[in-house]
Protein backbone atom coordinates (compact mmCIF):
# COMPACT_ATOMS: atom_id res chain seq x y z
CA UNK A 1 0.00 0.00 0.00
CA UNK A 2 2.54 2.42 0.52
CA UNK A 3 4.23 1.68 -2.71
CA UNK A 4 0.93 2.56 -4.17
CA UNK A 5 0.10 5.65 -2.50
CA UNK A 6 3.57 6.90 -2.96
CA UNK A 7 3.38 6.22 -6.52
CA UNK A 8 0.18 8.07 -7.07
CA UNK A 9 1.29 11.40 -5.12
CA UNK A 10 4.54 11.25 -7.37
CA UNK A 11 2.93 11.13 -10.00
CA UNK A 12 -0.27 12.56 -9.72
CA UNK A 13 0.74 15.20 -6.64
CA UNK A 14 -2.72 17.34 -6.84
CA UNK A 15 -4.00 14.32 -5.51
CA UNK A 16 -3.26 14.05 -1.87
CA UNK A 17 -6.89 14.18 -1.13
CA UNK A 18 -7.57 11.22 -2.89
CA UNK A 19 -4.93 9.29 -1.33
CA UNK A 20 -6.51 10.20 1.84
CA UNK A 21 -9.42 8.33 1.31
CA UNK A 22 -7.59 5.62 0.10
CA UNK A 23 -5.86 5.38 3.19
CA UNK A 24 -8.95 5.38 5.37
CA UNK A 25 -11.05 2.88 2.52
CA UNK A 26 -7.84 0.82 2.85
CA UNK A 27 -8.19 0.00 6.50
CA UNK A 28 -12.23 0.18 6.25
CA UNK A 29 -11.89 -2.51 3.38
CA UNK A 30 -9.55 -4.97 5.56
CA UNK A 31 -12.07 -4.85 8.18
CA UNK A 32 -15.24 -5.99 6.28
CA UNK A 33 -13.31 -8.35 4.50
CA UNK A 34 -11.72 -10.37 7.58
CA UNK A 35 -15.28 -9.50 9.41
CA UNK A 36 -17.09 -11.31 6.26
CA UNK A 37 -14.80 -14.40 6.19
CA UNK A 38 -15.29 -15.03 9.96
CA UNK A 39 -19.26 -14.64 9.03
CA UNK A 40 -19.33 -16.98 5.96
CA UNK A 41 -17.13 -19.49 7.54
CA UNK A 42 -19.68 -19.35 10.11
CA UNK A 43 -23.21 -20.04 7.49
CA UNK A 44 -21.36 -22.66 5.71
CA UNK A 45 -19.05 -25.79 5.63
CA UNK A 46 -19.22 -29.16 7.12
CA UNK A 47 -19.30 -27.70 10.86
CA UNK A 48 -22.50 -25.73 10.23
CA UNK A 49 -23.98 -28.34 8.56
CA UNK A 50 -22.84 -30.83 11.80
CA UNK A 51 -24.09 -28.47 14.17
CA UNK A 52 -27.71 -27.98 12.64
CA UNK A 53 -27.89 -32.04 12.47
CA UNK A 54 -28.29 -32.04 16.05
CA UNK A 55 -31.75 -31.51 17.54
CA UNK A 56 -32.51 -28.08 18.87
CA UNK A 57 -32.08 -26.45 22.59
CA UNK A 58 -32.09 -23.28 21.96
CA UNK A 59 -32.98 -20.36 19.40
CA UNK A 60 -32.52 -16.62 19.90
CA UNK A 61 -35.16 -14.59 20.21
CA UNK A 62 -34.02 -11.25 19.15
CA UNK A 63 -36.62 -8.92 20.65
CA UNK A 64 -36.20 -10.92 24.23
CA UNK A 65 -32.04 -10.45 23.79
CA UNK A 66 -32.46 -6.89 23.34
CA UNK A 67 -34.56 -6.82 26.78
CA UNK A 68 -32.19 -8.62 28.39
CA UNK A 69 -29.04 -6.59 27.48
CA UNK A 70 -31.29 -3.25 28.27
CA UNK A 71 -31.57 -4.79 31.47
CA UNK A 72 -28.29 -5.88 32.30
CA UNK A 73 -26.77 -3.00 34.57
CA UNK A 74 -23.45 -4.28 34.92
CA UNK A 75 -22.45 -4.72 30.76
CA UNK A 76 -21.47 -1.40 30.44
CA UNK A 77 -18.71 -2.09 33.22
CA UNK A 78 -18.48 -5.75 31.56
CA UNK A 79 -17.30 -3.61 28.73
CA UNK A 80 -15.10 -0.26 29.31
CA UNK A 81 -11.87 -2.21 28.92
CA UNK A 82 -12.80 -2.96 25.09
CA UNK A 83 -14.01 0.53 24.86
CA UNK A 84 -10.83 1.94 26.07
CA UNK A 85 -8.79 0.17 23.95
CA UNK A 86 -10.97 1.45 20.92
CA UNK A 87 -10.66 4.69 22.13
CA UNK A 88 -6.68 4.78 21.30
CA UNK A 89 -7.12 3.90 18.09
CA UNK A 90 -9.17 6.93 17.64
CA UNK A 91 -6.45 8.47 19.18
CA UNK A 92 -4.48 7.84 16.24
CA UNK A 93 -6.02 8.82 13.72
CA UNK A 94 -5.74 12.88 14.21
CA UNK A 95 -1.93 12.14 15.15
CA UNK A 96 -1.79 10.18 11.64
CA UNK A 97 -3.59 13.32 9.75
CA UNK A 98 -1.23 16.07 11.17
CA UNK A 99 1.81 14.21 10.29
CA UNK A 100 0.60 13.84 6.99
CA UNK A 101 -0.36 17.34 6.49
CA UNK A 102 3.03 18.70 8.64
CA UNK A 103 5.35 16.25 5.73
CA UNK A 104 3.73 17.59 3.04
CA UNK A 105 3.59 21.39 3.62
CA UNK A 106 7.65 21.34 5.55
CA UNK A 107 9.25 18.16 4.41
CA UNK A 108 8.53 16.83 0.91
CA UNK A 109 9.60 19.81 -1.20
CA UNK A 110 13.11 18.89 -0.22
CA UNK A 111 12.78 15.57 -1.68
CA UNK A 112 11.26 16.84 -4.71
CA UNK A 113 14.33 19.52 -5.90
CA UNK A 114 16.51 16.40 -5.91
CA UNK A 115 13.93 14.66 -8.90
CA UNK A 116 11.21 12.14 -9.21
CA UNK A 117 12.84 9.47 -7.55
CA UNK A 118 13.81 11.26 -4.35
CA UNK A 119 10.44 12.73 -4.09
CA UNK A 120 9.10 8.86 -4.55
CA UNK A 121 11.29 8.16 -1.61
CA UNK A 122 10.51 10.72 0.36
CA UNK A 123 6.18 9.82 0.11
CA UNK A 124 7.81 6.17 0.70
CA UNK A 125 9.15 7.53 4.05
CA UNK A 126 5.85 9.40 4.67
CA UNK A 127 4.02 6.41 4.26
CA UNK A 128 6.03 3.72 6.11
CA UNK A 129 5.76 6.52 8.99
CA UNK A 130 2.03 6.95 9.08
CA UNK A 131 1.36 3.07 9.08
CA UNK A 132 4.49 1.89 11.74
CA UNK A 133 3.08 5.05 13.94
CA UNK A 134 0.13 3.59 15.13
CA UNK A 135 1.55 -0.28 15.57
CA UNK A 136 4.17 1.70 18.10
CA UNK A 137 1.56 3.72 19.63
CA UNK A 138 -0.42 0.41 20.07
CA UNK A 139 2.32 -1.83 21.67
CA UNK A 140 3.74 1.09 24.04
CA UNK A 141 -0.32 1.40 25.20
CA UNK A 142 -1.15 -1.99 25.07
CA UNK A 143 1.36 -4.30 25.27
CA UNK A 144 1.29 -6.96 28.06
CA UNK A 145 -2.53 -6.17 29.10
CA UNK A 146 -5.18 -8.85 28.95
CA UNK A 147 -8.60 -7.53 27.72
CA UNK A 148 -11.70 -9.49 26.90
CA UNK A 149 -13.43 -8.91 23.73
CA UNK A 150 -16.80 -9.22 24.55
CA UNK A 151 -19.27 -9.81 20.94
CA UNK A 152 -22.97 -9.83 21.70
CA UNK A 153 -24.59 -12.73 20.04
CA UNK A 154 -28.12 -11.40 18.81
CA UNK A 155 -29.05 -14.37 16.42
CA UNK A 156 -27.28 -18.05 17.65
CA UNK A 157 -29.23 -21.62 17.99
CA UNK A 158 -27.69 -23.88 20.21
CA UNK A 159 -28.44 -27.53 19.48
CA UNK A 160 -27.03 -30.85 21.28
CA UNK A 161 -23.78 -30.68 18.52
CA UNK A 162 -22.78 -26.95 18.98
CA UNK A 163 -23.19 -23.60 19.21
CA UNK A 164 -24.25 -21.68 16.00
CA UNK A 165 -24.16 -17.79 15.55
CA UNK A 166 -23.22 -15.16 12.61
CA UNK A 167 -19.54 -15.37 12.85
CA UNK A 168 -18.89 -17.62 15.65
CA UNK A 169 -19.64 -21.64 15.57
CA UNK A 170 -18.62 -24.14 18.67
CA UNK A 171 -19.03 -27.84 17.95
CA UNK A 172 -19.89 -30.27 20.92
CA UNK A 173 -17.40 -31.54 22.30
CA UNK A 174 -15.24 -29.01 22.55
CA UNK A 175 -11.75 -28.62 24.30
CA UNK A 176 -11.28 -27.16 27.45
CA UNK A 177 -7.78 -26.13 27.36
CA UNK A 178 -9.77 -23.87 24.44
CA UNK A 179 -12.85 -22.56 25.84
CA UNK A 180 -14.64 -21.44 29.03
CA UNK A 181 -18.16 -21.06 30.06
CA UNK A 182 -19.23 -18.88 32.30
CA UNK A 183 -23.04 -18.99 33.65
CA UNK A 184 -24.78 -16.13 34.94
CA UNK A 185 -28.37 -17.23 36.00
CA UNK A 186 -28.73 -13.71 37.83
CA UNK A 187 -27.86 -11.21 34.72
CA UNK A 188 -29.06 -14.50 32.07
CA UNK A 189 -26.38 -15.28 29.94
CA UNK A 190 -23.72 -17.57 29.09
CA UNK A 191 -20.05 -17.13 28.05
CA UNK A 192 -18.23 -18.52 25.72
CA UNK A 193 -14.46 -17.50 26.61
CA UNK A 194 -11.49 -18.27 24.31
CA UNK A 195 -8.11 -18.80 25.63
CA UNK A 196 -5.99 -15.86 25.29
CA UNK A 197 -4.48 -14.91 22.29
CA UNK A 198 -1.43 -12.27 21.63
CA UNK A 199 -2.16 -9.76 18.99
CA UNK A 200 0.51 -8.76 16.87
CA UNK A 201 -0.04 -5.36 16.22
CA UNK A 202 -0.31 -4.35 19.87
CA UNK A 203 1.60 -7.32 21.53
CA UNK A 204 -2.12 -7.58 24.21
CA UNK A 205 -3.51 -10.96 25.09
CA UNK A 206 -6.49 -10.33 23.75
CA UNK A 207 -9.63 -12.89 25.06
CA UNK A 208 -12.88 -12.87 22.95
CA UNK A 209 -16.32 -13.82 24.99
CA UNK A 210 -19.04 -14.86 23.16
CA UNK A 211 -22.27 -13.68 24.97
CA UNK A 212 -25.66 -15.50 24.62
CA UNK A 213 -28.14 -13.40 26.55
CA UNK A 214 -31.22 -16.11 26.94
CA UNK A 215 -33.99 -16.95 29.73
CA UNK A 216 -33.53 -18.51 32.91
CA UNK A 217 -35.08 -21.91 31.69
CA UNK A 218 -33.35 -22.00 28.30
CA UNK A 219 -30.30 -20.88 30.14
CA UNK A 220 -30.09 -23.98 31.83
CA UNK A 221 -31.05 -26.09 29.21
CA UNK A 222 -27.84 -25.15 27.63
CA UNK A 223 -25.97 -25.59 30.72
CA UNK A 224 -27.31 -29.31 31.21
CA UNK A 225 -26.65 -29.91 27.53
CA UNK A 226 -23.18 -28.44 27.65
CA UNK A 227 -22.30 -30.09 30.93
CA UNK A 228 -23.38 -33.68 29.71
CA UNK A 229 -21.94 -33.78 25.47
CA UNK A 230 -18.26 -32.14 26.89
CA UNK A 231 -18.31 -34.34 30.21
CA UNK A 232 -17.95 -31.39 32.49
CA UNK A 233 -19.41 -30.02 35.52
CA UNK A 234 -20.98 -26.36 34.75
CA UNK A 235 -22.55 -24.16 37.66
CA UNK A 236 -24.27 -20.97 37.33
CA UNK A 237 -23.45 -18.07 39.91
Amino acid sequence: MAIIYSTVLTLFPGLFFVVILLIMFTFLGYSIFTSYRRIRASRSGEDVDYIKSGRVIVKANPSKIIDFINKDEKLIDDMKPQMKMMSVSLINLPIVFGIYYLYLGYVIHYFALNGTTYLFIGYLILFEILFLLPWILNRVIMSGREIEIIQLLRDYMVTTKGVLASGFLLKFPFNTSDYKIICNKKRRFIDIKTKPQIQALTNMRSVTVYRMYMSEQDLQRVIEIMSKTNNISLQCE
